[in-house]
């Protein structure tokens, strides 16, 4: 018989091992020694054990997790979200930009031949944002706010002379398509004046420009208080050229950040 516990062949009528000095024991069969010299097999489990339920759950959670994280991110550099940055026009001799930030809007006018500019800035008193527009709002500009070099620089003073307590309010809607550097949806702005005249007029005095422009068909509306304009729209990418009945308006850029 073998030893249970270093296997060594022994008599069957061993009462020790030949090998280790292990006692035997005169009830066990052979059998059952060889028994104990095999470890008991691992009974495999059923399905109600098995751990494939857990392997497929933290597989199910894993892509959850992954599903939330890009939906996130998509939202935070994908969806539309305020413009920030800069609208330019420029028509033979004169150009024009407007500049937004987090905190200002910024408009500067200037002649190519960089005579003369003309610059208001303003600070943002609110920001709010729908599903195709963007409105700021500015209040009580003033004369503060204005500055002018070169040619430009005489005019101002006259005005200022003219007008010595203008205070100017407005609001600029810009279409959530321009942070992607396109012209699709209505841009516009409202202005009111303050103390137009102080000699001749008191009170406040507004009026509006709005434009709808379509990529797709290439058309801009114009609304200005006496005429509506058609004009035609090409370009893309940020760049575009408008003209009127065939004949050159302009150029407009969008630049956003």
């Amino acid at each position: 018989m073998f030893c249970p516990k270093c296997g060594t062949n022994n008599p069957e009528n061993a009462v020790f091992c030949a090998g280790c000095g292990a006692p035997f024991s005169p009830k066990q069969s052979p059998q059952q020694m060889l028994n104990q010299m095999v470890p008991p097999a691992v009974k495999p489990r059923g399905t109600r054990g098995s751990g494939l339920p857990l392997i497929i759950g933290i597989a199910v959670a894993a892509v959850a997790v992954i599903a939330i994280a890009v939906f996130a991110i998509s939202r935070i550099f994908f969806s539309a979200h305020p413009f920030r940055g800069e609208v330019g026009y420029s028509y033979a001799n004169a150009l024009m930009s407007a500049s937004i930030t987090d905190d200002t809007i910024s408009v500067l006018l200037s002649s190519r031949d960089e005579t003369g500019t003309f610059t208001v800035e303003a600070d943002i008193e609110s920001v709010v944002m729908g599903d195709e527009t963007t409105v700021y709002t500015f209040k009580n500009v003033t004369w503060d706010d204005v500055e002018a070099t070169g040619s430009v620089l005489d005019s101002l003073y006259y005005q200022i002379s003219s007008y010595p307590d203008l205070k100017l309010s407005g609001r600029i809607t810009v279409p959530n398509s321009a942070s992607e550097g396109k012209l699709d949806g209505t841009w516009g702005i409202e202005i009111e004046l303050d103390n137009l005249n102080n000699y001749t007029y008191e009170g406040s005095m507004g009026f509006g420009v709005w434009a709808r422009v379509d990529e797709e068909d290439g058309s801009v509306q114009i609304y200005v208080p006496t005429i509506s304009p058609e004009i035609e729209l090409r370009g893309s990418d940020g760049e575009y050229e408008l003209s009127y009945d065939g004949t050159y308006c302009g150029e407009i850029n969008v630049m956003p950040e």
